[in-house]
């Protein structure tokens, strides 16, 4: 399912971050700070000898989190689709801020201020998080509903609840 695959997905899109830092493509802006990058390879994609924000090691990194995240949330998901929702509003969160420091060389523009990425990660960002709220809200209905039809059974015995089995094997009867 995509729940499982969600992670697998967010790592590739990690690893394959380095490939492109290692071509020189989709490279960041120009820069003096000190984390700054300075392509020398004459294949190189990116401009040569200009110091440039490493984007893409920065993407790399935020594959990397939202691998490890979407693997924890894994356990504490409460209805198929969850993980792979969560991906796509955190990779389109991610995708946002990672457009703000690359060159407007390496990227399409929609708009003065918004590109062609920004606006896909805008769109896919709402869908995921309104399909998690839909998730959580369905699984909330549904535990409602399973703790009413349990609270219907309690009733007919006036509240009491009869119990069977000795000391740490209780259950109702």
């Amino acid at each position: 399912t995509a729940d499982v695959i969600a992670p697998a997905i967010a790592i590739g899109q990690g690893i394959g971050r380095l490939g492109c830092f290692a071509a020189g493509c989709c490279y960041g802006c120009e820069t003096d700070s000190p984390l700054a990058v300075v392509f020398t390879h004459p294949e190189a994609l990116a401009p040569l000898h200009v110091p440039l924000v490493p984007v893409q090691l920065f993407s790399a990194l935020s594959g990397a989190a939202i691998f490890g995240a979407l693997v924890v949330y894994r356990r504490f998901r409460r209805a198929p689709g969850q993980v792979f929702w969560l991906y796509l509003a955190l990779a389109s969160a991610a995708r946002m801020v990672e457009d703000l420091f690359r060159s407007r060389e390496a990227t399409s523009s929609l708009l003065p201020w918004l590109t062609a990425t920004q606006a896909l990660g805008v769109a896919l960002g709402i869908l995921g998080v309104l399909a998690e709220l839909h998730h959580g809200a369905r699984d909330a209905h549904h535990r409602t509903h399973q703790q009413s039809a349990e609270g219907k059974i309690d009733e007919r015995r006036g509240g009491q609840r009869d119990v069977v089995g000795g000391p740490g094997e209780q259950r109702p009867r």
